[in-house]
């Protein structure tokens, strides 16, 4: 779902596979309001049994993402977000989020949007679970994930070079952040792109646009 004054922002991206994307992607523009929401949204939404507002998909596009937020939090990613929109340069944070029976932990990157401006406009925040989730009846300490869920036929992890998240086996386009295989890597790690960091790092020029780094030298 996308606003249209929003949509220049996403030009680089892939809108269908950021639907196909299990993370929870989002877009705001400076005033904090959220203009983009991917599928993943409203997955996590109905699987949390989230407030009616969350599920409508008319009555999120112009809301604040603050209005989400309440006490210490609602603060902290104002500041946040205020600080990351006068930086323009990608952030990325690791926070809780848990469910009533499993400790669950995120990983969140940040990327600034801007069209022929060095001064950001939006922001994409792509949230993606930690795997695997702990049950909260368990003693807390760490599960093993399944590496067979992302081994290839060759016996390669794929890990993306950029965000360092890796490419699950069945599904080509999902990628995970898998702390475990970050701490102790796998013998055999094989390094790819995955397609938001492929949009957004490398995007194809748009035609007419003259070569990158150039913009400023014109007159």
């Amino acid at each position: 779902m996308l606003d249209p004054e929003f949509a220049p922002l996403l030009e680089r991206f892939d809108l269908h596979r950021l639907d196909e994307q299990d993370a929870t992607i989002y877009g705001i523009d400076r005033a904090l309001t959220i203009r983009y929401v991917n599928a993943g949204w409203f997955r996590f939404a109905a699987e949390n049994d989230a407030p009616a507002q969350l599920l409508e998909e008319h009555l999120i596009l112009g809301v604040s993402i603050l209005d989400f937020l309440a006490g210490p939090l609602r603060e902290y990613y104002k500041s946040l977000f205020c600080h990351l929109f006068s930086l323009g340069a990608p952030r990325i944070l690791e926070y809780e989020c848990s469910s009533p029976w499993e400790l669950r932990y995120y990983h969140m990157d940040i990327l600034p949007l801007s069209v022929d401006s060095q001064t950001p406009q939006g922001l994409l925040l792509i949230n993606s679970i930690s795997r695997p989730a702990e049950p909260k009846e368990s003693n807390n300490s760490p599960l093993t994930p399944k590496i067979d869920d992302y081994l290839t036929d060759g016996g390669f992890l794929i890990s993306c070079s950029n965000c360092r998240r890796f490419r699950r086996r069945d599904q080509m386009d999902a990628w995970d952040w898998v702390p475990t295989f970050l701490k102790n890597p796998p013998a055999q790690v094989s390094h790819s792109l995955c397609s938001i960091c492929i949009d957004y790092y490398y995007p194809a020029p748009r035609l007419g646009s003259p070569p990158y780094g150039e913009e400023e030298n014109q007159e």
